[in-house]
């Protein structure tokens, strides 16, 4: 996962570099592969303002939000993101097939249902 963090208006600390990492990781148990995410950080008027891109082989997302609290604007945008994750996640989940078949440990079992009915009798 590549991580990278810009500033705009707001002082850079090792303490916010740190935070913002934390909050990304919690990322990665969602979505795997690789990941490029890019915070853009901002101070204009009294509000924080946090946006993040997260983009990947087959995805991309996008959040973003404001507060008054810089910690509080990074929570809210990564709430945001995970949402849209678990969004996009349900959805190819309700795509895909379920397979749901009925399988026979028993062999004998499995061949009973059959007795008696001869299906690839075409002269019949």
């Amino acid at each position: 996962m590549k991580i990278s963090i810009s500033f705009k208006n707001v002082k850079h600390s090792s303490g916010v570099d740190k935070r913002l990492s934390e909050k990304t990781n919690r990322l990665s148990k969602y979505l795997e592969g690789n990941l490029s995410v890019k915070w853009h950080c901002s101070y204009k008027e009294g509000v924080h303002f946090s946006e993040v891109y997260v983009t990947g082989p087959k995805f991309s997302f996008h959040a973003s939000s404001r507060h008054e609290n810089l910690y509080k604007s990074f929570d809210a945008t990564l709430e945001k993101i995970e949402r849209q994750v678990h969004r996009q996640k349900s959805k190819i989940k309700e795509r895909r097939p379920s397979h749901s078949y009925a399988v026979h440990a028993d062999p004998e079992q499995a061949w009973a249902e059959h007795d008696g009915e001869d299906h690839w009798d075409i002269a019949s």
